[in-house]
């Protein structure tokens, strides 16, 4: 049982890799390159048993580098973001896990918790993937809208972890909410206060405050991504959790997308240049590569 896992929940974490029926949409075409070593593991076992279903697709070229995707509301790991990034991350060496959060895909639970819980769903998959020999030092965590909150919530447990990537993430959970419950239902803001206040029944804590993280970890550099036309969570929200870090290395990149997550998606190009410049300045180079001088991408564009 690790330290992350003690302190933070009592949850424990049963991460089954699976083949299913969906797996050629990502392997097809290019099964050399798409190779599932993570199968049936078994993660620690404490109090409270909860059954995460997830890929772990190994590079045919491997660094010893790892990337953690932690996917948003009402998605899995089946993302088509999420996807096509894995089909540029493991011809540069990096091995990749997606996995379901609780309440999602394949994995058990019975609802999700909006970055209340699955912070425990995520410590349970890094565990995992350290039990299975990857470095801390030489992985990195990247989670989109929720999964970017998700991420940072688990930041002061995640240390050792060489880099965070947070794209599309909320500042607070209850301007979150009310910004979605007015653009899906239509509600006044002041009606959706009672539905907010009724969420906590479902284990949704409003007073997350994913900023306030952030703002209490100098010691720690993220790489904030978010669309310019975000109509979700407005762009104000990556400006805040940008100025909250006093770490002189977090990076804030704007993208020209249209709609919440509407970065890898809308410049594919800019947000791998982002993403690799990033994780380069965070690990250094890959082992046995040469140091390449790329563009500031760091800009608003």
């Amino acid at each position: 049982m690790s330290r992350t896992a003690r302190t933070l929940s009592p949850v424990a974490v049963l991460v089954l890799a699976i083949r299913s029926t969906m797996t050629w949409w990502l392997v097809n075409g290019r099964p050399r390159q798409f190779r599932v070593i993570w199968e049936n593991n078994l993660c620690s076992i404490l109090f409270h048993l909860l059954r995460l279903s997830g890929w772990l697709f190994g590079s045919d070229h491997p660094t010893g580098r790892s990337i953690i995707l932690v996917h948003g509301w009402q998605g899995n790991r089946e993302d088509v973001d999420f996807v096509a990034l894995t089909r540029r991350l493991l011809p540069r060496g990096y091995d990749v896990l997606m996995f379901d959060l609780r309440g999602s895909g394949l994995s058990m639970g019975s609802n999700e918790t909006l970055a209340h819980d699955e912070p425990r769903d995520l410590l349970g998959a890094y565990d995992e993937m350290v039990s299975l020999g990857y470095a801390p030092g030489r992985m990195t965590v990247l989670g989109n809208s929720m999964g970017a909150a998700t991420v940072i919530e688990a930041a002061p447990e995640l240390t050792q972890v060489g880099a965070l990537v947070a794209d599309s993430a909320f500042t607070d959970l209850s301007s979150a909410m009310r910004s979605g419950l007015t653009r899906y239902t239509r509600l006044p803001g002041l009606l959706a206060i009672p539905a907010i206040e009724i969420s906590r029944a479902f284990g949704v804590l409003p007073t997350l405050s994913p900023v306030d993280v952030v703002r209490s970890m100098p010691g720690r550099a993220f790489l904030f991504l978010h669309a310019r036309g975000d109509r979700l969570l407005a762009v104000a929200n990556a400006d805040q959790l940008f100025s909250a870090s006093s770490n002189h290395a977090t990076r804030l990149v704007v993208i020209a997308g249209h709609d919440h997550m509407d970065t890898f998606t809308h410049n594919p190009t800019q947000y791998m240049a982002a993403l690799l410049s990033f994780i380069e300045g965070q690990l250094g180079p890959p082992p046995g590569a040469a140091a390449e001088r790329q563009e500031d991408v760091f800009s608003r564009s």
